[in-house]
């Protein structure tokens, strides 16, 4: 793992990039349960 000036990660492993953004079983529900704006990646930047 390396981090810039900002304390930003700036290299990433296949492995820590599998545990950080995998969604689980439990948050593939709540999205699910979700709609609309409230559904993650549904808003614009």
């Amino acid at each position: 793992m390396t981090t810039g000036g900002s304390g930003v990660r700036q290299e990433w492993e296949p492995e820590d990039l599998i545990e950080v953004w995998t969604l689980l079983e439990e948050g593939q529900e709540r999205l699910r349960n979700k709609s609309g704006a409230n559904r993650s990646g549904s808003h614009c930047c």
